[in-house]
């Protein structure tokens, strides 16, 4: 029982590190996109390449966490309140 319980416990703490990195990369990278558009005044064309590459990394954003969200949903047990049934 405890065997099961510390790889359960192995695995979230490798799934959340990885997690972790995944989404602090794409989030460094907008952030990092954002400071140089604002560093100066730039044309409408330089603009939209640069909200074409932040969209690009919102959306690997948005796969990654829903790829989280389908890992963690057959880890969240129903609850069974007394009398529930």
């Amino acid at each position: 029982m405890l065997e099961r319980i510390d790889k359960a416990f192995e695995s979230i703490r490798a799934f959340t590190g990885n997690a972790s990195h995944e989404l602090r990369t794409p989030i460094s990278l907008l952030r990092a996109e954002i400071d140089v558009a604002l560093f100066r005044p730039r044309d409408a064309g330089e603009y939209h390449l640069t909200l074409m590459r932040l969209n690009e990394e919102a959306v690997r954003m948005t796969i990654w966490l829903r790829i989280c969200c389908l890992w963690r949903a057959p880890m969240v047990a129903p609850s069974h309140e007394p009398g529930a049934d």
